[in-house]
């Protein structure tokens, strides 16, 4: 089987190291220009990264530049609401697909030549997958430095309009807002001086209800594998390649790739959906008391899978 992967970023490149380990026939693309800087929060939880990684000859720990020790939680009353860290790290993300790429066979163009499976990792433009119904956030982001020194932080707008965050990287920081409205992004950054301003959409949509079509199988972001709550997409996102690497390594017979997959992506990522309709249901002020715990687990899963010590008792606590 022949097998192209478009799309370069960390699912993709993950995906492509993991082919091309195992000896299969695969080829990666893409366009982007070399030393192109990917806008990301750059933050991972550390012990999920080294489990992928494990797969590899990478030692995750030497691309991490900042450990988190706690990570501050606050609203629009900036009460703050503290939680230790489960492994939250921002990492060297460029450096490490790079690193990933380094004995796979690929190009920086757009996908050439006929393949049996075409893999779209191309994130939220999802190029080779059809269009569906979908929901963005855009974000700006700022690799800045501050005199005082900052630690790991989150800020969430009102009404589910959007977020803030701090994250230390080394000696500089990676400062960011997501929302639909361009005042509170400009608000919320405005006492910060970016010596690097980059921005873009983010999915929060999950899509894995259209991860296929013909020979093209999605992973990542394409796939809308971005928590709908802390916009954390790296771990999710390889995750997804993996799955799909576990199910080429069962089957050649690319419809049962196909379902395999889809199983996969359904058992892992199901409270993604979850986690989207808190998120719909807080902006649209529709919230249901009926599902309040299915929301309670789902993001309590989520953010410690982020690697954030998430405790609704000490929510609770605080704002009852």
């Amino acid at each position: 089987m022949r097998i192209a992967v478009a799309g370069l970023g960390s699912s993709g490149s993950y995906l492509l190291h993991l082919l091309t380990r195992s000896g299969f026939d695969a080829f990666g693309f893409d366009p982007k220009r070399e030393g192109y800087y990917i806008p990301c929060g750059y933050a991972a939880n550390r012990h999920s990264m080294t489990d992928l990684l494990s797969w590899t000859k990478l030692d995750f720990s030497s691309y991490i530049e900042s450990k988190a020790e706690e990570v501050i939680f606050s609203g629009t009353s900036q009460r703050e609401i503290r939680f230790r860290s489960r492994g939250m790290v921002t990492f060297d993300k460029n450096k490490l697909e790079a690193d990933l790429l380094k004995e796979c066979r690929w190009s920086r163009t757009a996908v050439k030549g006929q393949y049996d499976l075409l893999v779209d990792a191309t994130g939220v433009s999802r190029r080779y997958l059809p269009k569906v119904e979908d929901y963005r956030m855009h974000t700006v982001e700022y690799v800045t430095g501050i005199e005082e020194k900052k630690e790991f932080q989150f800020r969430y707008f009102s009404h589910g309009s959007g977020y803030f965050w701090i994250f230390p990287r080394g000696d500089k920081y990676h400062v960011g807002a997501g929302s639909d409205s361009v005042t509170m992004i400009k608000d919320s950054l405005s006492p910060y001086t970016p010596e690097k301003v980059v921005s873009r959409d983010i999915r929060l949509k999950p899509l894995m209800h259209s991860i296929s079509d013909g020979n093209v199988i999605g992973i990542g972001e394409a796939i809308g594998t971005v928590s709908p709550i802390t916009g954390e997409g790296i771990v999710p996102s390889m995750k997804s390649a993996f799955l799909l690497f576990t199910a080429i390594t069962r089957s050649n017979d690319l419809d049962t790739i196909k379902e395999n997959y889809a199983s996969l992506i359904k058992k892992e990522f199901s409270r993604y959906y979850t986690l989207y309709d808190l998120l719909r249901s807080i902006q649209n002020n529709t919230l249901q008391k009926r599902k309040a715990i299915a929301y309670i687990r789902a993001s309590r899963k989520d953010l410690r899978e982020f690697g954030i010590d998430f405790k609704i008792s000490r929510v609770l606590r605080e704002f009852l």
